[in-house]
């Protein structure tokens, strides 16, 4: 509930929800399975929640275990929303975020740098969504 009511709290702040088609990505998680954006998700009706991160941040790390009992909650990507993590450090390598997802026993797919993350986070961290200010 506290995390509802503050996701609530920082759209009503920020007030940038609007229409706009989000841009297609692909990219590849850190245990090699690629994800296409809208192939895979949207167009198959899915609702994709991303989460941006990276693996050494330490708010990024507290939420974890709440992100992972959501992503579990909503059917670990089987029951039409799909979680994917997205790292926004160059220095994130595949092993890097599997040991991430090693200590937090995440199993959401979380795509580093090598996967096309910091590619696919552009459209997102640039202003053309709104202000990035954070996990």
């Amino acid at each position: 509930m506290k995390t509802l009511i503050y996701l609530c709290c920082l759209l009503f702040l920020h007030g940038n929800i609007s229409g706009q088609a989000a841009p297609d990505f692909n990219v590849t998680d850190s245990k090699g399975q690629a994800h296409s954006l809208y192939s895979d998700y949207l167009d198959q009706g899915y609702t994709v929640v991303i989460k941006i991160f990276f693996s050494s941040c330490p708010p990024c790390r507290a939420i974890a275990p709440d992100f992972q009992q959501l992503y579990e909650d909503w059917g670990s990507g089987t029951n039409g929303v799909q979680f994917i993590e997205l790292s926004n450090q160059s220095w994130d390598t595949d092993d890097k975020v599997n040991n991430y997802e090693s200590d937090l026993n995440l199993t959401i797919p979380a795509v580093s740098a090598q996967g096309g993350s910091l590619e696919a986070l552009t459209p997102y961290l640039n202003g053309t969504y709104g202000p990035f200010t954070g996990t």
